[in-house]
């Protein structure tokens, strides 16, 4: 309620005083006076009272006590003149103009302090405010400060004082114009153009002052007096006073916005049709209060100009506001889910409300995707963690695995509980895993259709078995009298077939699932991996009721069934069918009361490039084990030991971090050809993978990578890149450990060529060096496994069955060897260089 009467107080009193001054120019000039009088007074009660509280602010508190003796100087001389004091003596008015004077240096002292701004970007500014220094400078000079010498009488104090006024204000105006010309906020805005007109207003009076009589109405007296009831105004009000006076003027729009823009255009427009009206009749002025009030209406354009300005940039800035308002909240996983939220804000402005409902649509579609989004990171989040559980489970299972067949000592009965725990424990990693790749066997699980996709790949069959039956251990878990396990081992070790894996796995899940239905409350169901005669023999066995002779005989065929009553007989006939298309064949034997034995036999195919049949260790050497669990270095401890490492002077480094190995790398011959390093892929808390170590170190041929990533395409793929081969983790219990000498064999050469055969013989019994001899590539593939990676491979160029020895020295470093020259009768220079050919020799015996 007293902000309402302080208004109508103010707009009252402006109203009043224009009304006088129009129609009782008599008194007018005692109306301005007791009006500027009173807003003088409100103004320094106002700052005084505010000066008290800031004191705690010491910058704040300075910048006060400016503003607050710059009024006070205004006041004291303003008073003067309006007593008429300046008629008793010329001291008085020197005394009055000393104190406007002193009105503007404080004034300037304020704006300093609070445009601080100036002080560090001086380049953006700089050449506006000396532009118009340079036209407030010379007009003053020109209109005010000429005739001021020219025409007074006055002594040399008086005009030293006004010299010094007239650089002041100049100085003020200069500074005070390109801000109010930018400036965002309206209380500032309108403190600004208060002083500007306040210094329009005295460069009108002054002027006029020194051509008419003082006694007519004059419209810059007006501006004066209302300048000072606008400041009165912005100090008066509690929330005015705090936004101006409490922080630094920084909110400035650029010089190329709407803001600035549209008050050049509309501003500078007006004002250039007002001097264009007066310029048809200026040299026939003769009354100077016409020209002054020009320069009132000039600045009365470019205010209005500048308040429109300020409205629609005020608006463009509320929709960003509103635009850029979003939610936050968490979500189930403790993820940050951002909502954009729609502009329900109106505004008259076409163009703006065009760009409020392309904004809407716009937020809807992206809060769908955010959705999305948040989807997708959550169920990457719950993957990451399901993915490292996983690893670090399988660690310690394989370290279980390794000591399941240490326990005969045992009673049965604990043998079985801790066989059946360690089985939960490897269904719940197994789950995890295949969940996070996207394989999940149990959307191809007990269907009869048979896919279109034929395409075939040479798969580790113990893997995909394991992860089988954990997936069928956890399909019938609530029967819990029910066993379904596996027998893998050494023997199970290293068993590669060529086949469809989506087919495969239908198939043995089918087969399973026929075994469980066979049995009663309950039973077991075993499935096993062996190998003999270059065929690979998946066992599934039950001892359930197994099934007659009469009824065995017919199985396999399409239609025929046996203990299913909606069984239509499709699911065994096309496994059989299946099969046989990969060149396996599928038999069924069962003794009625004993169980059920269903086989299948595949032809077994060569490893895969990146798989390492066996450790091939040299004596002399050195083994470095890098991996983060504990129960992974004491698998490594339990197989060396029982591999008696110790007798052929192999030595057994452990490190748990890559800094470890490193340190160590550095400090010793770690590309000795006769160490061997077992490499974690994995390492927690590190960003360095295991790859990147061996990469680091350049240990290419003499590394393995155990991981329980191999199932993951990129890390196949980058050690195939590297030469580095890689041993699945849950089998580094069961890998062949085989200790090679050294002076076993020297050289191995493939050569067609029996007489060459002879002379590398007997060169070598000459020089007592040992030297496998190999007619073709094929003999020696099936014997490399036999010799050390270290060993150095000669091959001829042309080799039997049209083989070339260039072309097959990429298979050769594939599998390890890393010593390979060609040993030809042709110029060197006839061979491109290979990165996997370190050399190329004669046909002569290199001893």
């Amino acid at each position: 309620m007293l902000n309402k009467l302080y208004k109508i107080f103010f707009l009252t009193g402006f109203l009043v005083i224009i009304f006088i001054a129009m129609t009782m120019p008599t008194i007018k000039d005692t109306a301005i006076a007791c009006v500027e009088y009173i807003a003088e007074l409100i103004l320094l009660i106002s700052l005084t009272a505010y000066s008290l509280k800031s004191k705690k602010d010491k910058s704040l508190h300075l910048e006060v006590i400016f503003l607050n003796i710059s009024i006070l100087f205004l006041f004291l001389a303003d008073t003067i003149y309006s007593t008429r004091l300046i008629k008793i003596t010329t001291h008085f008015g020197l005394l009055a103009d000393c104190m406007y004077t002193a009105f503007a240096i404080f004034l300037i002292l304020f704006l300093l302090s609070k445009l601080n701004i100036y002080k560090k970007k001086f380049y953006e500014w700089g050449w506006v405010f000396i532009v118009i220094s340079i036209i407030d400078a010379t007009l003053s000079y020109l209109y005010l400060m000429k005739p001021y010498y020219h025409l007074s009488s006055d002594s040399l104090a008086w005009k030293i004082n006004g010299t010094a006024y007239m650089i002041l204000t100049t100085f003020i105006f200069s500074l005070v114009l390109p801000f109010s010309f930018r400036v965002a906020n309206r209380v500032v805005f309108w403190f600004l153009n208060f002083i500007l007109l306040f210094l329009v207003s005295d460069f009108a009076i002054r002027y006029q002052d020194a051509f008419v009589d003082t006694s007519t109405f004059s419209w810059a007296e007006l501006g004066w007096c209302s300048a000072l009831m606008g400041l009165a105004y912005l100090f008066c009000f509690p929330q005015n006073k705090k936004e101006l006076l409490a922080n630094k003027i920084y909110s400035l729009a650029p010089f190329i916005s709407i803001r600035t823009l549209l008050t050049l255009c509309i501003g500078g427009a007006n004002s250039l049709l007002l001097m264009s009206m007066s310029c048809i009749n200026l040299y026939s002025f003769r009354n100077a209060i016409d020209i002054s009030s020009s320069l009132l209406l000039l600045f009365l354009f470019w205010t209005i100009a500048n308040e429109f300005s300020i409205w629609l940039a005020g608006d463009l800035g509320r929709v960003l506001k509103y635009m850029f308002k979003s939610k936050e909240h968490l979500t189930d996983n403790g993820l940050i889910q951002i909502n954009l939220e729609k502009v329900t804000a109106k505004t008259p402005i076409f163009e703006i409300s065009r760009i409020l409902e392309s904004y809407n649509d716009l937020v809807f579609q992206t809060n769908k995707m955010l959705d999305v989004v948040a989807q997708t990171n959550k169920t990457t989040s719950m993957t990451e963690i399901a993915s490292q559980v996983s690893h670090d489970i399988r660690s310690p299972l394989a370290a279980l695995d390794a000591v399941l067949n240490d326990l005969s000592k045992l009673p049965e009965e604990k043998r079985i509980l801790i066989r059946s725990s360690i089985g939960r424990i490897k269904d719940i990693a197994n789950n995890l895993c295949q969940k996070n790749l996207g394989i999940l066997h149990s959307a191809i699980v007990n269907t009869e259709t048979v896919t279109a996709d034929d395409g075939k790949s040479i798969q580790l069959l113990s893997s995909l078995i394991d992860i089988l039956i954990s997936e069928k251990r956890m399909q019938f878990r609530s029967r819990i009298n029910i066993e379904i396990d596996s027998t893998l081992d050494e023997s199970a070790y290293g068993i590669f077939s060529e086949i469809n894996t989506r087919e495969f796995m239908r198939i043995l899940s089918n087969l399973i699932n026929n075994a469980v239905e066979a049995l009663q409350e309950n039973g077991r169901v075993t499935v096993s991996l062996s190998q003999a005669n270059d065929f690979s023999t998946i066992s599934i066995i039950d001892n359930g009721c197994g099934i007659p002779q009469n009824i065995l005989n017919e199985l396999g065929y399409k239609g025929k069934t046996h203990g299913k009553k909606d069984g239509l007989g499709l699911g065994l006939y096309h496994a059989k069918q299946t099969i046989k298309s990969w060149d396996g064949h599928l038999t069924i034997s069962s003794t009625p009361n004993v169980g059920t034995t269903v086989s299948i036999m595949l032809p077994t195919a060569k490893a895969a490039v990146w798989f390492v049949e066996q450790l091939n260790i040299m004596p002399n050497s050195k083994v470095i084990i890098l991996d983060d669990d504990v129960s992974i270095h004491q698998i490594w401890n339990n197989r060396f030991e029982k591999a008696n490492l110790k007798n052929i002077n192999v030595e057994v480094l452990h490190f748990s971090t890559p800094a470890q190995l490193t340190a160590w790398a550095n400090d010793n011959d770690n590309k000795h050809a006769h160490n061997l390093f077992l490499i974690d892929y994995e390492l927690l808390g590190f960003k360095t993978s295991g790859l990147d170590l061996i990469e680091d170190l350049e240990i290419f041929s003499q590394s393995i990578l155990i991981t329980s990533h191999y199932e993951d395409a990129k890390v196949r793929t980058r050690c195939q890149q590297l030469g580095v081969q890689l041993i699945p983790k849950s089998m580094a219990a069961f890998v062949p450990i085989i200790t090679t000498s050294t002076s076993n064999i020297d050289a191995i050469l493939i050569d067609d060529d029996n007489l060459i055969h002879m002379c590398w013989q007997m060169s070598a019994e000459t020089n007592n060096k040992k030297v496998a001899l190999f007619y073709t590539l094929e003999d020696f593939f099936s014997s490399a496994k036999k010799f050390a990676k270290n060993t150095t491979v000669y091959l001829d160029v042309s080799l039997a069955n049209g083989a070339r020895g260039d072309l097959a020295a990429k298979q050769i470093f594939e599998l390890g060897f890393y010593n390979i020259f060609l040993a030809t009768g042709y110029e060197p220079d006839k061979f491109i260089n290979s990165p996997y050919i370190k050399g190329v020799i004669d046909k002569y015996p290199p001893f």
